[in-house]
């Protein structure tokens, strides 16, 4: 959080390692600007947090969703795979209803993330697209001049691509048929990709292209 008048940031909440908190993400006010609905992202279920901005404590709402939303009708949206649902919620009070009704189904799951790709208007007018993820994308090298040539031998769900300064080896992730993310070397001229390891994201190269940095994730303790 920022005051309105400018100066220090602040973090307005905190992860909390002992429940497994990852990530905060999606923040969205509630009415009248003085809490914030956002969603906790930790292995297995996420959960629903609700934070004061005045004092920054949080309260778990809801837990067992993927990705959740206020509407102004009145309900807490929340994401099931594929299935959004929609719960009377009381902002004030924070009391959400114990029956969810399914409101639309089909909706477009990442797969990276499983995030549910849907937002609601202040009107209360919800958009989603729908579909699936899945295996969609293929690597095409493009010529300045407009001109494209496959660099892929087969689609897949392709993300994070960082390109050697020789422009002959890709650094990107994948999934794997284990599940998890795959983190690879794809050589564009014999078009041939090298595995890396499945433990991490978020590949990066060096200028020099000899070393590659990730993202990995590892439990951590209350001593950090």
């Amino acid at each position: 959080r920022v005051p309105d008048s400018g100066g220090q940031i602040e973090p307005l909440t905190e992860l909390n390692v002992e429940r497994g908190d990852v990530s905060h993400v999606f923040p969205k006010f509630l009415p009248g600007g003085e809490k914030v609905l956002f969603t906790i992202w930790s292995p297995g279920a996420m959960k629903a947090g609700v934070a004061d901005v005045a004092t920054g404590e949080t309260t778990i709402v809801h837990e067992g969703g993927q990705l959740y939303r206020y509407s102004p009708d009145g309900d807490l949206l929340d994401s099931v795979n594929d299935t959004l649902y929609a719960a009377a919620f009381d902002p004030d009070t924070l009391d959400v209803a114990d029956r969810a009704v399914p409101v639309a189904e089909g909706l477009f799951r990442y797969s990276v993330d499983g995030f549910s790709a849907y937002e609601v208007a202040a009107t209360g007018t919800i958009a989603f697209r729908s579909g699936s993820d899945g295996v969609q994308n293929r690597l095409v090298w493009v010529a300045r001049q407009g001109n494209g040539e496959s660099a892929s031998a087969r689609p897949s769900s392709y993300a994070n691509l960082n390109i050697s300064p020789d422009g002959e080896h890709l650094a990107l992730t994948y999934p794997s048929r284990e599940g998890p993310l795959q983190i690879g070397v794809w050589n564009l001229r014999g078009k041939t990709r090298v595995p890396i390891t499945s433990e991490g994201d978020n590949v990066e190269a060096n200028q020099a292209g000899h070393v590659i940095v990730f993202v990995l994730e590892e439990d951590c303790d209350n001593d950090g």
